[in-house]
């Protein structure tokens, strides 16, 4: 076995020789030396040595281009937690920066969704980790990598809940730092185990067109090859691998697998940036581009720093390609992200803002100063690695980029705290809009200001920046301190009363003033403020100090029938609304059967359905309260138990007169974790704000989606 680990250190030394001629390689043959030492008696679940996972985890560094450092830091990343090994130690043999990278990546290894009070401080000590040295997160990124490869020696339950912590944090903080090649093997991992007959469906269709395909891009190829020669400009041109997992999310969202494979990727790789825009022209010249499906990420670069031209173009035969135009550098960065600008000859590590891929990570720093909830923590988290964004203008032509559904005063605050505070109109592109406005890519947005405004409490429904939530929560709490404080103190009452204690009494709780501490306050006062402008949920402090999950039923509202879908006469079916047209009341639909999901219902309009075939349509039609015209839509709720939470959150909805459709409860993570998606049907003018406020509030919902 040590024969195989010294071959494979081998092909790592000399993988980082070549990346970092500079470094100091002895400290890297040291570091396999120590690992080895450390690591001997340890064995993994597959029966392999534990030095085969560091090597690993060292070998996917190391070709990530990593510096000397890190892969060696990388050997040593478990070396605090599962052998006596110091930190001082480990100082005074690799020196102080590798350590330190040691025991940030140990920090990490102790990250969880999990909301618990506890998990708060974890989640902090791992955000600032990362702000402070990237390479921390890059070790773990690549530890979990060869742990999601190995995750076949794993019994089932660890298997799912490895693969949807991975889905829902590591493959998404790989794509904001850009590292695509890690973040498409993560996401194709983990499909594999969350939806396996999915994926072994995919899998089987891919291979079935595989020999086609290929014939139809080499064709394409040798087309561009000719008019690049002609040009006299060499290009590196290969068809570009469909990941199943993306062929599967997009036939979630209605498209056929048809659909999907029938766009044929080709990537090519050219010197300059000139190089790119005059074979953008040659392709356009060969071929007819599609209307609409042209993208210029060079001009303006995702956020994660991915740069490329994207175009659709389709050939004589109406066969479909999707053409990516890029520079080597290009490439490289869209391959290995923020590891790309590691700068071996200043021989410093790149900081925030040495990447535009970090740009995240300041708005993470700002969560820390105002979030206290591990729920909301953890929610913001989510939204900073999956939310879209816009980009918008200053006046002086300056970009900015914001989530989607910013509005201006998002924008007001974060050109300057001062602005946001005295912001009283917003201009878009030269027209006065209102402060609710969502911003769109391309808006030019200009601020007015009066030096006497000031921020008010509704502003908090507006924004949807943590920044500007912060400073408006800032400016309140200093003007309106007393407000919040009998806020809170009411907040707190009436949640008591509802459990059937008395404040009075809940100040006798042994628990009672350590928790506050815990919640990272010093006094009371302060906390109930934090109640009061809704930093801490009264609830979950409650629930905490009480070791209760039960909270009271709420009061049921008496609505409509239900509106449900009846299927050729027969109410047995098992059916699903289909996720591509969303039809609702008084739409005609038809149902489809499916070959694994039951019968999906459509809108007879819908344009897969008008491609399906006859013989497997359905007759259908909706029964109950269908007289007026009703607006369907999509609500998930994820939460951290199970147990009698579907029959809560249905009274919640049903309590403001909302017809549940359809629900599915799925139990995640070992029961440990569940995920709720219901089709609701309401009126059109129905505002659904203060019924997501109520579902949060139910203990143990961690978080909301309405689409």
């Amino acid at each position: 076995m040590q024969d195989s680990a010294d071959k494979v250190f081998e092909r790592i030394y000399r993988l980082v020789r070549r990346n970092d001629p500079r470094g100091d390689l002895k400290k890297l043959r040291s570091a396999f030396k120590r690992a080895c030492e450390l690591h001997s008696d340890q064995i993994r679940k597959s029966g392999e040595p534990y030095i085969h996972h560091l090597l690993a985890v060292a070998e996917i560094l190391a070709e990530l281009r990593l510096d000397v450092v890190t892969v060696s830091a990388s050997m040593l990343h478990d070396s605090l937690e599962d052998t006596p090994l110091t930190k001082g130690k480990l100082s005074d043999e690799f020196g102080e920066e590798i350590a330190n990278l040691v025991e940030g990546a140990s920090k990490l290894s102790k990250f969880s969704p999990d909301p618990a009070l506890a998990e708060a401080h974890n989640l902090r000590r791992m955000l600032l980790a990362m702000a402070k040295d990237v390479r921390v997160v890059l070790i773990k990124l690549a530890d979990r990598l060869h742990n999601l490869r190995t995750l076949h020696h794993k019994n089932q339950e660890d298997q799912r809940r490895i693969a949807q912590e991975s889905m829902d944090i590591f493959a998404p903080l790989a794509n904001r730092m850009g590292i695509g090649s890690i973040r498409w093997e993560m996401e194709d991992l983990c499909f594999r185990y969350l939806e396996p007959e999915a994926y072994a469906d995919i899998e089987r269709r891919v291979a079935k067109k595989l020999a086609e395909r290929e014939d139809i891009i080499a064709s394409a190829i040798a087309s561009v090859e000719g008019v690049s020669t002609k040009a006299n400009i060499k290009a590196k041109i290969a068809g570009r691998p469909k990941h199943f997992f993306s062929i599967w999310r997009k036939m979630q969202e209605g498209r056929s697998f048809e659909e999907v494979t029938d766009l044929h990727g080709i990537r090519i790789v050219l010197g300059s940036i000139r190089q790119c825009y005059t074979v953008l022209g040659l392709i356009h010249t060969a071929f007819t581009p599609i209307p609409g499906r042209f993208k210029d990420y060079i001009a303006l670069p995702k956020t994660n720093g991915y740069k490329s031209i994207h175009t659709v173009v389709v050939d004589k035969a109406g066969q479909l390609f999707e053409f990516q135009i890029r520079t080597k550098e290009m490439h490289r960065r869209a391959e290995v992200g923020v590891a790309a600008h590691w700068r071996y000859k200043e021989r410093t590590k790149p900081g925030l803002h040495d990447d535009t891929s970090l740009a995240f990570l300041d708005r993470v720093l700002e969560w820390q100063t105002d979030l206290v909830e591990p729920g909301q923590i953890m929610d913001a988290l989510r939204r900073g690695l999956f939310e879209e964004e816009v980009f918008v203008f200053t006046p002086k032509g300056q970009v900015k980029e914001f989530p989607l559904g910013a509005t201006p005063l998002d924008f007001a605050f974060a050109v300057h705290t001062e602005v946001g505070r005295r912001a009283v109109g917003a201009k878009v592109n030269g027209r006065i809009v209102p402060f609710n406005y969502r911003l769109r890519t391309g808006d030019v947005v200009e601020i007015l200001t009066n030096p006497n405004a000031a921020p008010s409490r509704d502003w908090l429904d507006i924004v949807v920046t943590s920044r500007a939530r912060s400073r408006i929560r800032q400016h309140l709490r200093e003007t309106q301190q007393e407000t919040y404080h009998s806020d809170g103190q009411r907040q707190l009452d009436e949640e008591a009363r509802r459990r059937r204690k008395k404040l009075s009494a809940l100040h006798k709780e042994d628990n009672y003033k350590k928790l506050i501490k815990q919640y990272g306050f010093t006094d009371e006062d302060s906390f109930l403020v934090a109640i009061g402008d809704g930093r801490i949920n009264a609830v979950g402090f409650l629930d905490r100090l009480l070791k209760s999950k039960v909270a009271p039923p709420p009061t049921i509202v008496p609505t409509t029938e239900i509106c449900r879908v009846e299927i050729e006469g027969s109410g047995d079916f098992d059916y699903r609304i289909a996720g591509c047209c969303l039809p609702s009341p008084p739409q005609a639909i038809v149902g489809f059967t499916t070959k694994s999901r039951g019968v999906s219902v459509h809108s007879t309009s819908c344009p897969n359905i008008l491609r399906a075939p006859k013989e497997r349509r359905l007759k259908a039609r909706w029964v109950g309260d269908i007289t007026v015209t009703r607006k369907m839509a999509r609500l998930t709720v994820e939460a951290l138990d199970w147990r009698g939470l579907l029959a809560e959150l249905s009274a919640t909805i049903a309590s403001f007169g909302v017809d549940i459709v359809k629900a599915e409860a799925f139990v995640l993570e070992g029961k440990s974790k569940s995920r709720f998606k219901f089709v609701l049907s309401f009126a059109p003018d129905f505002d659904t704000r203060a019924m997501l406020t109520k579902i949060e509030e139910v203990p143990q919902v961690e978080r909301t989606r309405l689409s």
